[in-house]
């Protein structure tokens, strides 16, 4: 008996448990997205037909992680009973709610809770000169489309980094690009977040964008000598310089050159940073110059000093010669030239007081043929009169006087010649050898002169054309001796410059600088002798030189003796070759 109540309480229990039911309903009134720090109800409710008690769970649930947002103990007695939760929404993700009780449960809808700020934004221009304004219109929502009120950053890397209020979800922001901004790409960042009262960040948005700042030219720069001495190939460069002070290559640039008297000499348009050079010639005015170079709205003016200049030129017309001053100040001084045939060689003296650019003419009291040496100048196998012809070609009544007393004057001087070879000038002896500073050595007639004297040679290869480089030879006062269209050479005698050496390296130097903007090879061989001024040692110094000049290409080669009399240290290889026979001493420099 007392074991079949006690299975029969233990159906009742059981049954009675399949009749214990409650309902919970969850109320969907949730938007489809929220941001982060939103507040948020949840709400809903819990029923039962008879007496339920338990504990009631709700959890927050996003992507697929729960957490508890609210746990109570309940105690239903056949009834219905409504709760709401209200708290802000932290987590991030596609969320829903479940509410668990007893054995059952319930889920909400799903919604979005994101943490983003969204910025739009508009850019003025995406490319800036120094002083330029960039610009920035835009506005900040947030996730839920609430409008953002609060701080907005903007840094552009290196340049500017600021902060500004939004309100109202829109900002303004702007700012001139520095004067000395760095040409080159920038990243510029704008961002944005807000942050809850106790400084944790809530929601956040960043966006970047690329901006370019351009290289603008700012000033001029002329990089030149600041002494002029004349006849010579001026180089300089004129530079663009921009905003960090970098150079702006290959931009136009016009520049001019005025004299001492502010006439213009030179104007030429240019690329920025590019070598170029004015010839300087030997008449140009002494005194401060200036040196200009100008583009756009910037100019830049460098002085320059032309140094005195005193140079006398000699030219053969007709039976006298002429006298030139050439130089850029007044020549007071004596002029020497010799007179020689095969009977007589004689030295004259002029005295001459020329002005700027003035001539002279000196009439040739000698009749017959004569070899003429004048400076550096050398007139061969000249047919002279005595005839004095002026400079316009016209003999005036004074002209005849003049030639009829030369015509007596060559009798004298013919008989008193020939007895006593007595130079032009009285109680002077006759000078048996003249020293003419300059020969064509391609001349068939050898002169009987045995003082031995220093001769200096420079030979030259050019690639291209020899005759391109005529000019830079003249303004050193020397003459081009042409063997063919890329080889040729200047030959001159030793007479009063004290270091011909230093002047023949100092055009070699010239002529090498000027290949390379030329875009040639040159090969240049710098040489000296000493022997008797004739014909035929003449040409085989030549010989030896151009033999000398064959063995290398492209480079400089200096002699022993011009190589210790420059004494300079030169970055040179020294080199024992064999030329005709015999061994000797060179300095080669690339």
């Amino acid at each position: 008996m007392g074991g079949k109540f006690k299975l029969f309480l233990v159906l009742a229990f059981v049954f009675s448990l399949n009749f214990v039911s409650s309902a919970i309903v969850v109320q969907d009134n949730f938007h489809s997205t929220y941001s982060v720090g939103d507040s948020i109800s949840l709400k809903f409710s819990l029923s039962s037909s008879q007496s339920v008690s338990g504990f009631c769970d709700s959890y927050l649930v996003c992507d697929n992680d729960k957490t508890l947002i609210d746990k109570r103990y309940v105690f239903l007695d056949d009834e219905k009973e409504n709760f709401t939760l209200e708290f802000p929404l932290l987590e991030v993700g596609g969320c829903n709610f479940k509410v668990e009780f007893l054995d059952d449960s319930d889920l909400s809808e799903d919604f979005l809770v994101s943490d983003k700020l969204d910025i739009n934004y508009v850019l003025n221009n995406k490319v800036f000169f120094p002083l330029e304004t960039l610009e920035i219109f835009g506005n900040i929502t947030k996730a839920n489309h609430d409008l953002y009120s609060g701080i907005v950053n903007f840094k552009i890397d290196g340049l500017v980094e600021k902060t500004l209020e939004v309100e109202n979800g829109e900002f303004y922001f702007d700012y001139e690009i520095s004067k000395t901004a760095k040409p080159k790409n920038y990243s510029l960042q704008i961002s944005a977040a807000e942050k809850d009262f106790l400084g944790e960040i809530l929601n956040s948005g960043k966006v970047y964008e690329t901006v370019e700042v351009k290289s603008k030219p700012m000033k001029i720069e002329i990089i030149s000598s600041d002494e002029i001495n004349p006849p010579t190939n001026f180089s300089f460069q004129v530079n663009l310089l921009n905003q960090v002070d970098d150079l702006v290559l290959g931009e136009p640039v016009i520049v001019k050159i005025f004299d001492s008297v502010n006439n213009l000499i030179y104007q030429e348009e240019i690329n920025s940073s590019m070598n170029s050079t004015f010839e300087f010639v030997g008449t140009t005015k002494r005194g401060n110059s200036y040196l200009n170079g100008y583009y756009g709205n910037f100019f830049f003016s460098k002085p320059l000093y032309v140094n005195d200049y005193r140079a006398i030129n000699s030219t053969l017309v007709k039976n006298s010669l002429k006298f030139t001053n050439i130089g850029n100040v007044p020549y007071e001084g004596i002029v020497k030239f010799n007179l020689e045939n095969e009977n007589s060689s004689e030295e004259y003296l002029v005295n001459v007081s020329l002005d700027l650019g003035e001539s002279y003419f000196y009439l040739l009291p000698v009749n017959g043929i004569y070899n003429i040496s004048a400076g550096e100048n050398l007139f061969l196998n000249a047919p002279l009169t005595g005839a004095a012809i002026l400079e316009n070609g016209k003999i005036t009544l004074f002209g005849y006087f003049v030639t009829f007393g030369f015509i007596i004057f060559l009798v004298v001087s013919y008989v008193f010649v020939r007895k006593k070879r007595k130079k032009h000038f009285p109680n002077e002896k006759i000078q048996e050898k003249a020293e003419p500073k300059k020969l064509i050595v391609t001349e068939t007639k050898e002169e009987n002169l045995e003082v031995k004297q220093k001769v200096f040679m420079i030979f030259i290869k050019s690639n291209k054309d020899i005759k391109e480089y005529e000019q830079i030879i003249l303004s050193y006062n020397l003459k081009l001796n042409l063997v063919n269209e890329k080889l040729g050479y200047v030959l001159f005698f030793q007479k009063g410059e004290l270091s011909p050496e230093y002047r023949i390296y100092n055009l070699s130097k010239t002529l090498i600088k000027s290949s390379l903007m030329k875009q040639d090879v040159l090969t240049i061989v710098l040489n000296r002798g000493f022997f008797e001024k004739k014909i035929n040692l003449l040409k085989k110094f030549a010989l030896f030189n151009k033999t000398i000049l064959d063995l290398f290409s492209g480079k400089l080669i200096i002699g022993e003796k011009i190589m210790d009399k420059l004494k300079i240290k030169l970055p040179s290889e020294e080199k024992i070759i064999e030329v005709m026979g015999r061994k000797i001493r060179v300095y080669v420099i690339d």
